[in-house]
């Protein structure tokens, strides 16, 4: 893709200065009666120069990420480097010219502030038009970026509502649950009936929201209903612990995604080891910073292990694991580009699963 834009930018950029070369010439043919040599280097040497520096604009304005300016301060930059490059191209061409005509056809050079300001006053025009069409096609570009970045966000959710409502709605998952629930209310009718009202919390959730985001508060409350029924199928199997230590009850996260991360140790971990285990969740805040882990008995397999990805993540193998891993990388790599961090390690017969979130921002695009 890289590539393929940088063939469009040269295709545009020197086809675009190539024709004004040829325009130039053609009217200065014209207006003279007659073709000249001399013309042509002129053309060529000024228009060269036009095609030089608009490109070293470019390396600034991609290097600087002007595109992220406030439009105000954008405008008075592009002013301001247009009138430069407009007066470097200028300056450029004129003294190419002249040091061409001097080698090759023995003529004096013709350099002067004149000549200058009446190139100036021609050339910076098709600068200024340059800045235009170049800024005009990045933010339509950026616009249709957002645009899709949003439709895979959208897709990348639905996706996560239909792998956990999927877990939740399954056969055998409905069952377990309806028939705990029914052997529960003949030992105690209200935790059975609170077990009924969180089952239904979570098939509403999976079914009704769809924002991209929730406060970890709420996605807490998933989680509990998520433990809370899992405790009634595994029993003594689950000693479920959770350490919380943040300073804001305001903070945001991917919605669903702390669910899936603890679906997926009850499933592939407490569900997979014969003896249960301890199921551990762990969230703590550090500059401005969200860090999650989940941790749980079990094993990777060999296309599992040291699975990574974000900033500091490292190699990583991306076959093997569960659907919901997949969407939580998905979605990272959707919501914060590199700037978070997940990764599934396995030491010692416990997995972990960690997770680093930004807390100063929703996303890439808001």
């Amino acid at each position: 893709m890289a590539n393929a834009n940088q063939r469009i930018f040269w295709l545009c950029h020197l086809g675009g200065w190539g024709a004004l070369t040829l325009l130039n010439l053609i009217v200065r043919t014209a207006s003279l009666g007659a073709f000249h040599l001399a013309e042509l280097v002129g053309s060529l040497a000024i228009f060269s120069s036009g095609a030089f520096f608009t490109w070293l604009c470019r390396r600034v304005i991609k290097h600087y990420r002007w595109l992220d300016w406030h439009p105000a301060l954008l405008v008075a930059a592009g002013l301001a480097t247009t009138a430069l490059a407009g007066l470097a191209t200028v300056i450029t061409g004129l003294l190419l010219t002249d040091l061409a005509l001097a080698l090759f056809l023995g003529l004096a050079p013709e350099f002067s502030p004149a000549l200058v300001a009446g190139n100036f006053a021609a050339i910076t025009p098709f600068v200024f038009i340059w800045f235009c069409l170049y800024f005009t096609i990045g933010y339509l570009r950026r616009w249709q970026q957002k645009t899709l970045y949003a439709l895979q966000l959208e897709n990348s959710l639905k996706d996560a509502q239909l792998n956990a409502l999927y877990g939740q709605i399954n056969p055998h998952f409905m069952f377990n649950c309806l028939n705990n629930i029914r052997a529960l209310m003949l030992e105690d009718v209200d935790r059975a009936r609170d077990m009924l009202t969180q089952l239904s919390l979570l098939l509403r959730h999976g079914l009704t929201d769809a924002s991209q985001w929730v406060s970890l508060t709420d996605e807490l409350k998933i989680v509990n209903a998520t433990i809370q029924l899992a405790e009634i199928q595994f029993e003594e199997r689950l000693r479920f612990q959770s350490q919380i230590n943040i300073t804001s009850d305001k903070i945001i996260v991917p919605r669903m995604m702390l669910q899936l991360l603890i679906e997926n140790a009850l499933k592939h971990g407490i569900g997979e080891t014969p003896s249960g285990g301890e199921l551990l969740l762990l969230i703590e805040e550090h500059d401005n910073q969200l860090h999650i882990k989940v941790r749980n008995p079990g094993r990777l397999n060999a296309s599992q292990t040291q699975r990574g990805f974000g900033t500091g993540a490292g190699t990583s193998t991306r076959t093997g694991t569960g659907i919901g891993i997949r969407n939580i990388e998905q979605r990272l790599k959707l919501l914060y580009d590199d700037q978070a961090f997940f990764s599934l390690t396995e030491s010692q017969g416990v997995v972990t699963a960690e997770l680093h979130l930004p807390t100063g921002t929703e996303a890439k695009f808001p």
